[in-house]
C-alpha cells in the first residue's frame, strides 16, 4: 500500500503527473495515518483538492483531510506571523537574521501553508558571545547549546535563535563549515515575502 501512497504523493508534488490509476484503491483514513507519520498531510491534502471528484473520496474522509489541513494552516500563519515578529524586533535591536530550515524553506513547498511545521529556528549575525548576552539581558537565563539557544516559547511557538546554522562533529570539517557559512553570510542576506501578505523575512 504504501507505494500507492507514495505514487500519489508524486502526483502531489509535481502538476505535470496525471492522476495515478492506483488512487482508486486508497483507503483515505489508513492514508492521512501515513501521511501524518511522514509530515506530508498538507502536501497530500493539496493533492486532493489538485484532483477533485476525480478521486471519489467519500464525504466523511475528506472533511477529515479538510479540518486536518485547516490546523496546518493556521499553525503555518501563527508561525509566519511570530517570523516576521522576529525578524523586525532583532533587525531594531541591530541584528541581521535568517529563518532557516521550516519556515524558512516552506516557500519552496506547493503551498506554503500546508507544511507541517515545527518550531522556529533564526539564525543571527552578530557572533555568539553578542547574541547570548542579548538574549539573557532580554530574556533571562535560557537554555544555550554549541549552535543555538532557546528563547521562551510564546503561544506555543518554541523558537531557537542560531549562533551559527548548523554545526558537524567531526572539528576540521565543522571549521570549514563555519567558515563557508559565514562567507555566505558576509556576502549578503537573502529576503523573501511570506505568503497572504504576512510580510518579509
Amino acid at each position: 500500500m504504501e507505494e500507492i501512497y507514495l505514487e500519489f504523493l508524486r502526483y502531489c508534488l509535481d502538476d505535470k503527473l496525471l492522476l495515478p490509476e492506483s488512487t482508486k484503491s486508497i483507503d483515505w483514513m489508513a492514508m492521512m495515518a501515513w501521511a501524518e507519520q511522514q509530515t506530508v498531510v498538507g502536501i497530500i491534502y493539496g493533492g486532493i483538492l489538485r484532483a477533485g471528484k476525480a478521486l471519489g473520496m467519500p464525504f466523511d474522509a475528506l472533511m477529515e483531510w479538510v479540518g486536518y489541513a485547516q490546523q496546518i494552516e493556521s499553525r503555518n500563519r501563527q508561525l509566519n506571523k511570530r517570523c516576521r515578529e522576529l525578524v523586525e524586533e532583532f533587525r531594531n535591536d541591530g541584528f541581521k537574521s535568517c529563518i532557516l530550515k521550516g519556515q524558512g524553506v516552506a516557500l519552496y513547498y506547493p503551498n506554503p501553508l500546508l507544511r507541517t511545521s515545527g518550531d522556529i529556528d533564526i539564525w543571527l549575525d552578530g557572533g555568539r558571545d553578542r547574541i547570548a548576552e542579548y538574549v539573557r539581558g532580554k530574556y533571562g537565563e535560557q537554555l544555550e547549546r554549541y549552535h543555538h539557544v532557546e528563547l521562551p516559547a510564546e503561544d506555543g511557538i518554541e523558537v531557537e535563535v542560531h549562533f551559527t546554522p548548523s554545526y558537524m562533529l567531526a572539528p576540521w570539517s565543522n571549521k570549514r563549515m563555519q567558515r563557508w557559512m559565514r562567507e555566505k553570510a558576509d556576502g549578503g542576506w537573502l529576503m523573501a515575502e511570506l505568503p497572504d501578505g504576512a510580510g518579509e523575512i
